[in-house]
């Protein structure tokens, strides 16, 4: 007897694994149970002429007989082509892409072949799609004797391509299948429709030319661009190209300079249209950032800091948490809102294939963070839609899950005068044996004065009432036997644990000090009356050149220029902007003050300006040590969580805001 493609598949399948699952068989090819009973029978029927029986127990589907009789009854079968076994959901979109890339209509009978099914079925595909396709703004024309053929503008087509391929392939695999050549299942499918080479040889051009980007894109929001570039260089080819309105805004951009060189670099000057550009910039413009060390310490715009600070202290309020003072909180935010805002400002979607996940798991914080930033984003007429603001909820609820962690964390201060070598020892050995401690640090025998902690781990006996363990240095088994039934008798109250990061808080040591010191003495107050945003950065440079902080000066104004392209540097509503750069043309960290006689407009949300009279500026050589561009971070963080220090630097004296950053440095 000849089975089915759908049975061939199905032994095939079963035959590569001996252990399979009728439910995980009936999900991957869109039938039921019912039907894949009937194709084992058949299967068995098939299988009994070559002396290899086939059992079904629990659900779970496995063969016997031998090696060379399994091998037999296999190659019996054939090469079975891919399309044959796409469930119906799948075969769907492998039409919708089809359509989507062809340069004219496609007969039907071409789609019955290709997939193995009657044009009956073919139609009924097609009605669901011609729904599909008329919510993305593109018509499905179908006519007898010409075919079936979707119009539309190319944008909206083009969008429509990548929504499909990630419908058609999860992000993960897509990923891999761009680093791997794979035969077989859809990278077969995929193969058919875009070249290996050509995907390698796009994707090696990417990143030599998106090493300029800082911070860099992340590596799904890398493959992602890379899609839309291998997308337009298809669809180049085939004389397609899309039309972009506000060409302008892109024009001088970073992102719109990449994509010129990475387009001339894989397709023929006369076949690269200035639509193309601006279009692939736009993208790149509003991918998603690493959150790089530099980030967490210093933000991309001190607008979105605010706006992720205010968001965060919104939900707090709303849930009871203070996940404000949650600094990794507020960078990582800051960090994805920036080109959020860019992204919603000029109508760019943005998948979140974890969005219905989001809402399951996080439904009452969902709802709260969707009122939150509808009421935050309302005065700039930005509404964020649903995958925004699926983000933005992870966002807040790992938050939420680092505070319960540390509220749930006993902290420990270790007591030890055998040195510091013994105390890092016992140390790393509750940090191994009990990561449910937190270690807020190490004391000497005499004058322990913290009361940042719950219990004291001693290595000697102490004089003391304050809670305590004596423990061996090595920390034994029955150290960590004695800790435990220590603090299971324990009357400590876990509900007064406020939430800190005494462990993330910079420790500032002599040479950092010396550091801080020279940022203080080298700060700057000046009154200007520049013209516009480049004379006024030029003033800056000169005034830092003057004071010995750089040496070049065009250096540091492209750097400040660059940066603020980058992100929004005014705070709304407060008429006060933030200015920040590194280079290596810097010789010291740099604090400087510039109050502008009159105001200018500089860059807030989206595409918003804020008039401005006071701009605060940071500069630091790019070798600059972590701990200092900490420091210069402290700075960016008490501006939006400390209304008197915005004011100080605003209206104070230059002897008000040294003890005002003094301050600020000193801060825990």
């Amino acid at each position: 007897m000849e089975l089915t493609s759908r049975q061939q598949y199905i032994l095939k399948q079963i035959a590569r694994d001996n252990n399979m699952d009728m439910d995980e068989i009936s999900k991957a090819l869109g039938v039921s149970e019912r039907t894949i009973r009937r194709d084992l029978d058949d299967i068995r029927e098939y299988l009994s002429t070559f002396n290899v029986g086939l059992k079904v127990d629990s659900g779970r589907v496995t063969l016997s007989g031998s090696r060379r009789d399994i091998e037999n009854s296999l190659k019996n079968l054939g090469k079975l082509p891919q399309l044959w076994i796409l469930n119906p959901r799948e075969r769907e979109i492998y039409i919708a892409l089809e359509l989507l890339r062809s340069n004219g209509p496609i007969k039907m009978a071409y789609f019955s072949h290709k997939l193995n099914v009657v044009e009956g079925s073919i139609s009924i595909y097609l009605d669901r799609l011609e729904r599909w396709f008329k919510q993305r703004n593109l018509n499905l024309i179908r006519r007898r004797g010409y075919g079936v053929e979707v119009s539309g503008n190319e944008k909206d087509k083009r969008e429509a391509l990548v929504e499909l391929l990630y419908d058609f392939v999860p992000a993960g695999n897509m990923i891999y299948m761009m680093e791997n050549r794979i035969n077989g299942g859809y990278g077969d499918i995929l193969n058919h429709w875009f070249h290996m080479e050509d995907i390698k040889k796009a994707k090696a051009i990417l990143k030599e030319e998106l090493r300029e980007m800082d911070p860099p894109l992340d590596e799904a929001s890398f493959y992602g661009f890379l899609l839309h570039v291998i997308l337009s260089v298809d669809r180049a080819k085939k004389g397609k190209t899309v039309c972009v309105e506000r060409k302008d805004e892109l024009a001088d951009s970073r992102e719109y300079r990449i994509v010129k060189k990475i387009l001339r670099r894989l397709l023929p000057e006369d076949l690269i249209k200035e639509d193309e550009e601006v279009y692939l910039a736009l993208h790149l413009k509003g991918a998603k950032l690493q959150l790089t060390e530099d980030s967490k310490l210093l933000p991309l715009g001190i607008t979105t800091m605010e706006l992720a600070y205010s968001m965060a202290r919104g939900v707090g309020d709303a849930i009871g948490i203070p996940i404000e003072n949650d600094r990794n909180l507020i960078s990582g935010l800051a960090q994805h809102l920036e080109p959020a805002i860019y992204r919603v400002s000029i109508g760019l979607a943005i998948r979140n294939p974890l969005l219905a996940q989001i809402k399951e798991r996080y439904r009452e914080l969902f709802s709260i963070v969707s009122g939150v930033t509808e009421r935050i984003f309302k005065p700039y007429g930005y509404e964020m839609p649903e995958e925004e603001l699926g983000y933005i909820t992870m966002h807040m609820g790992a938050a939420i899950e680092r505070w319960n962690y540390e509220r749930g964390r006993l902290r420990v201060r270790i007591v030890c005068p055998n040195g510091i070598g013994s105390a890092e020892l016992l140390a790393g050995r509750i940090r191994k044996e009990l990561p449910e401690l937190k270690i807020m640090g190490i004391s000497p025998v005499e004058g322990i004065k913290e009361a940042d902690y719950d219990i004291l781990i001693s290595t000697v006996p102490l004089n003391t009432t304050e809670r305590h363990v004596v423990v061996s240095p090595f920390l034994s088994a029955a150290d960590i036997e004695n800790i435990r039934e220590y603090i299971s008798h324990s009357d400590i109250n876990y509900t007064n644990m406020s939430y800190d990061e005494s462990e993330d808080t910079l420790s500032v040591d002599y040479e950092v000090s010396v550091k801080a010191d020279e940022i203080l003495r080298n700060i700057t107050l000046e009154s200007i009356n520049p013209e516009n945003l480049v004379e006024m950065v030029g003033i800056i440079a000169e005034t830092a050149r003057d004071a010995g902080i750089c040496n070049d000066t065009e250096k540091v104004k492209r750097v400040i220029l660059e940066r603020e392209k980058l992100g929004s540097v005014a705070l709304p509503g407060e008429m006060f902007a933030l200015i920040h750069g590194r280079s290596e043309a810097v010789f010291k960290s740099y604090v400087g003050i510039f109050r502008l006689v009159k105001p200018l407009n500089m860059k807030s949300i989206g595409f918003n300006v804020e008039r401005v009279s006071t701009v605060l500026v940071m500069l630091a050589s790019a070798r600059e040590e972590p701990e200092v561009i900490a420091l210069l971070g402290r700075i960016s963080s008490a501006l939006i969580e400390d209304d008197k220090f915005l004011n100080v630097l605003k209206m104070g004296d230059i002897k008000e805001i040294r003890e005002a950053i003094l301050n600020v440095f000193n801060k825990k």
